[in-house]
């Protein structure tokens, strides 16, 4: 299957704590379709108002049943062997507005927190 970077898929996703994990929606965040791996980020249908939790919409573009939130700081790196398919995908404009860009003079502070919030759960164990 060909992955694309804002694709929802379905995957297994890690407990933070590592002591299992759960089929969920993500959304790619970035791909090397030529590796075993991909970055994605968890898709929450539980209400969430944290800074990096963006709530999105339920449709047959997202392939989302119900209204969700995507939780920019539940990063994960999956192998794909862990993915059961493809649900659909997020709108351009909503990744070029929310997802945390590695570079950038007004992001490089957000990049970084987001980042070092995933390497302390990757830690904690």
């Amino acid at each position: 299957m060909q992955i694309s970077a804002s694709d929802v898929l379905l995957a297994r996703f890690p407990y933070t704590d590592l002591s299992a994990d759960k089929r969920r929606p993500v959304v790619v965040v970035s791909v090397d379709n030529d590796g075993a791996d991909v970055v994605v980020c968890a898709i929450t249908s539980k209400p969430q108002n944290g800074l990096y939790d963006i709530p999105v919409a339920d449709n047959e573009i997202t392939g989302l049943k119900v209204p969700s939130w995507v939780q920019f700081d539940k990063i994960a790196t999956l192998s794909k062997t862990v993915i059961s398919g493809r649900i659909g995908s997020m709108p351009p404009e909503f990744m070029a507005t929310h997802k945390p860009q590695p570079f950038g003079s007004n992001s490089t502070m957000q990049w970084r927190m987001v980042l070092r919030l995933a390497i302390n759960s990757s830690m904690v164990g």
